[in-house]
């Protein structure tokens, strides 16, 4: 009873820490990447920023599919509204069977090898007993 009682304030408690720790470990993770936007943004207001981690390929996109400072343009926002336009339903299949079936080659190998069926495997015990 105890237990039931006092569970969502634990759990409450563990969210709490869980994130104060989370957010201070990614305020140091990012901290450079930042300072250095910063001094960025201070000295050159006009220019774009490109982080220096940013491979020289990236530049080199085409502009409907470049990564653009205000988030997706229209041609990239289109791309996933028509996403999810499309139906989530479970495909209809009318004909599961191969269509094919007819013109396959029959198993030439299963008449020629038919006599192996009663040999034993390694994991079976002999036919007959060992002296």
């Amino acid at each position: 009873m105890f237990v039931n009682d006092n569970l969502d304030t634990v759990c409450s408690l563990v969210e709490q820490a869980a994130e104060n720790q989370s957010m201070a470990e990614i305020d140091t993770q990012i901290e450079e990447a930042l300072e250095r936007r910063r001094r960025h943004q201070a000295t050159r207001p006009n220019e774009q920023f490109i982080s220096p981690n940013l491979s020289g390929w990236a530049l080199l996109v085409p502009p409907p599919y470049r990564q653009a400072p205000g988030g997706l343009n229209g041609e990239q926002l289109a791309i996933y509204e028509d996403f999810g336009r499309q139906s989530r339903g479970i495909p209809n299949h009318v004909n599961t069977v191969s269509q094919d079936g007819g013109r396959q080659m029959p198993d030439v190998l299963q008449d020629q090898f038919s006599s192996l069926s009663s040999l034993p495997t390694p994991a079976e015990a002999p036919a007959m007993p060992r002296p």
